[in-house]
Parts: structure tokens; sequence; C-alpha cells
């Protein structure tokens, strides 16, 4: 759940979300990692804790994103095992994994940032400014990496996501647009041979 403010002019920028369940819930998995060999990922973990049978997983739930908390991507039940391999197409993932059972399951582990060898940095200090209906945002080149072929601005109307806008903006580290009244969460990718990299920090933008 999370709260905006309204007023004549739009919506305010959410508040933080805050998760809550109703009933018993399973513990949940810890530690998940993953390892590269080449396009293949193994996604490992720590199983859950259980006080007693019924509160024992039977199975462990991976959920694959394009944006944090997303499962777009996949969503793969994978039994009591405590690891997963598998090949994973060119891009950047959200991944998460919840235990459960027959009756219960546990709240997701934070989403862990899956992205395959090759993959262009995220760039650096995203900041945001501009008068009256114009934007300027401008950025740091990523580090210790070779010059991107351009870059990407995306714009959601939450965090993480990019249903507003997608703009290829070329090889540049500052970029101006007119917007409308409102909140916008935007963040840059770098891109290079293999497509858009991990993204930047992300800047809210109230117009």
């Amino acid at each position: 759940m999370r709260v905006r403010s309204r007023n004549a002019l739009g919506n305010s920028a959410s508040s933080d979300p805050v998760l809550f369940r109703i009933g018993a819930q399973l513990s949940s998995p810890t530690g998940l990692t993953a390892d590269w060999s080449g396009t293949q990922t193994t996604l490992t973990w720590v199983a859950s804790s259980a006080d007693s049978p019924e509160m024992a997983p039977t199975d462990y739930v991976l959920e694959a994103g394009t944006a944090p908390g997303l499962a777009d991507a996949g969503t793969i039940i994978v039994g009591e095992e405590t690891s997963f391999s598998t090949d994973v197409p060119y891009g950047v993932y959200y991944v998460r994994l919840r235990a459960m059972n027959d009756r219960k399951d546990s709240n997701p582990i934070e989403d862990l940032v899956v992205a395959p060898p090759g993959t262009a940095e995220a760039p650096l200090e995203l900041s945001s400014g501009g008068e009256g209906s114009t934007v300027t945002l401008s950025w740091t080149p990523p580090a210790g990496s070779e010059a991107p072929a351009g870059y990407l601005t995306e714009a959601g109307s939450d965090p993480g996501l990019s249903d507003i806008a997608t703009i290829l903006v070329g090889n540049v580290t500052t970029f101006s647009t007119e917007a409308p009244p409102g909140t916008y969460f935007v963040r840059v990718r770098a891109i290079n041979a293999l497509g858009p990299g991990l993204p930047s920090n992300e800047v809210i933008v109230q117009k």
C-alpha cells in the first residue's frame, strides 16, 4: 500500500510502500544470489526456517520482472530445491523469491537485480532541473566502461516504471524536454551493443 496527496494540479509523489498481510505466513528464504556462466545464471538461496511441520515450505516460487516488484518476465515454481539454473535473454531483471505450501506463503525477499555479463553499467548522479514546464536531466557516464552508443530516458507513474515515456537521446549527458503537470519517476540507462543497461538512480520530477 502507498498513499498520494492530490489537488487541482494532480497527484503528489507516493509515500514509501508498506507491505501488510492477513493471517499466518511462512518464513521467507534468505541469501538470494546469482552466479553466471556465459548466458546461464544459477540462482541460490538459503531455505526458510520452520517451527512446525505446517510452517515448512513445500515449494519456492521465483518471480522475475522488468521493473521492481513486477513478475511480467516469468513466475516459476521450483519445488523444495534451493537453487535454479536457466539461460537468460539479454535484459535487466528484478528477481524475488517466496516460500509456500498448500496453505500459506511467505513475504517475498527484496528484489535482486539480475543482468547478464556485458550489460552496460548504470549512469551516475542523475539530477533534474528546469523551470516552468521544462525538465532538464543531467547525469555522469558509467564509471570505468567504454563510451555508450547512447542513453535511454524512462519516465513512469510509479518507481521503476516506464509507462509514461521512453526516449532515446543519443550519446549526451544532458537532455531537456517539455512535460505536462504531473509527478514523474525518471531514470536513465546507457546503451551498448547488447542493448539498454542497468538503470541510474531514480529522480522524482514534479511539474
